[in-house]
């Protein structure tokens, strides 16, 4: 879809300007090949919308899938490949994806994580998602989008 190709802005004082884009569906075979690339230990939801940035030769470097079937748009992935982690990209992902929610005028967002899982855990709370609810596999966290980090 044309409107999909459009590219998200996101500036900020401590980064360059960074081009974020919303992956067409045309290219989910690439983001199932990143999602191999990395041994991605879940499925992958592709009923979300995944924002990407991509490197010069089209390549994804890194995705973070959004979930709109819920009542709050739920955090589904972020998948980065293995040569761009510890590069800051995940938090840019991340920062990119709270500021589409708030231009589509969501308050509020949500992820699940399972309780094995201490290192999404810890990205979580690192990133100001506050835990909601836990169940026997793991916890509910939401965040509200009305601060900025």
């Amino acid at each position: 879809c044309h409107n999909q190709r459009k590219l998200l802005r996101v500036s900020y004082s401590f980064w360059k300007l960074i081009m974020i884009s919303i992956l067409d569906i045309k290219e989910y075979p690439k983001l199932t090949q990143l999602a191999e690339k990395v041994k991605l230990d879940e499925k992958i939801d592709f009923k979300c919308v995944f924002l990407c940035e991509k490197d010069k030769q089209e390549n994804l470097r890194g995705v973070a899938g959004t979930n709109f079937r819920y009542l709050f748009p739920r955090f589904e992935h972020i998948i980065i490949r293995s040569e761009d982690q510890k590069t800051k990209l995940g938090v840019k992902l991340m920062l990119a994806t709270e500021q589409f929610l708030r231009k589509k005028k969501y308050s509020y967002y949500t992820c699940f994580v399972l309780k094995e899982n201490l290192r999404m855990r810890n990205y979580a709370e690192k990133f100001g998602f506050k835990e909601y609810s836990e169940t026997e596999k793991g916890i509910w966290f939401s965040k509200s989008l009305k601060e900025k980090i």
